[in-house]
């Protein structure tokens, strides 16, 4: 089943994200940012200005405070759980922002997904380390 796109207004976002600062510097978007430790966490949503609001994708993204690098991001259509799913991504962005540290290259080290699961990956040098799950004994 397909679901309709919600037309969001930029009111509306504006309430979701309480905490994060208005980016006014970002051109055709509306960008909300949140300094976390080392980086920062920004949602980026395509809202005309003249018309109010956006249909296209929300976007969280994780970037290198210093060199504005893109770590990770989430996509986020715009249906009726569009509020539910961007909470969900924030705070999932924002936990994995504070797990964030300095590599000895300069760089950051961050967990990125891939197609094999995931693993450590450094913004600057060609670190990478699979993270392997803990098992629990019952």
């Amino acid at each position: 089943m397909i679901e309709d796109t919600v037309r969001i207004k930029l009111n509306e976002m504006r309430e979701e994200l309480k905490g994060f600062d208005w980016n006014p510097l970002v051109e055709k978007e509306f960008a909300f940012d949140k300094q976390v430790e080392l980086v920062i966490v920004r949602v980026l949503s395509t809202i005309p200005r003249l018309e109010n609001y956006g249909e296209e994708f929300i976007r969280v993204c994780m970037h290198d405070a210093v060199s504005m690098k893109l770590m990770v991001f989430f996509r986020i259509p715009r249906t009726d759980r569009w509020k539910i799913t961007l909470r969900e991504r924030v705070i999932q962005i924002v936990d994995e922002a504070k797990e964030v540290v300095r590599c000895e290259c300069g760089g950051l080290i961050y967990v990125q997904r891939g197609p094999y699961g995931r693993y450590e990956a450094c913004t600057k040098c060609t670190r990478r380390m699979k993270i392997i799950p803990v098992e629990h004994s019952s």
